[in-house]
């Protein structure tokens, strides 16, 4: 966990500040990342297109695609699972459910690649098309 996540945990009393629209928390969070569209775009393994839509809340993300994000922006567990709620998702008993459950919560150290690569194992849809 980065000391910016651990600043906003102990500030907020559980890191309540991202706001409630998706592209805005998609925004605060690669502001305080210091990330870059194109960064963004080759961590998550999504288009620059896509993310910038997403940003200006042209698109609603879908599970895999805020999945994604999450990796790409080496999100910690607590934080990941409250962007995941903002872009309107919980998650449940289902296998796809689950197996995102554990991606998420080492979203923080691994890459689009060993994600997609657990995803494939599992027999479970890769998270993006763009790249494997």
């Amino acid at each position: 966990m980065s000391v910016k996540d651990w600043t906003r945990l102990i500030t907020t009393g559980g890191g309540g500040n991202l706001p409630y629209d998706f592209g805005d928390a998609l925004k605060l969070l690669m502001e305080e990342g210091e990330i870059t569209v194109e960064q963004l775009a080759e961590t998550s393994g999504l288009s620059e297109k896509t993310i910038s839509r997403l940003r200006s809340g042209e698109n609603k993300p879908s599970l895999p695609t805020v999945i994604a994000i999450c990796i790409g922006l080496s999100l910690d567990p607590f934080i990941a699972e409250q962007l995941v709620i903002i872009a309107g998702y919980s998650l449940g008993g289902k296998k796809a459910d689950r197996a995102f459950k554990l991606i998420l919560g080492v979203a923080y150290s691994i890459t689009i690649f060993d994600a997609n690569d657990f995803l494939k194992k599992m027999g479970l849809p890769i998270l993006n098309k763009n790249r494997e």
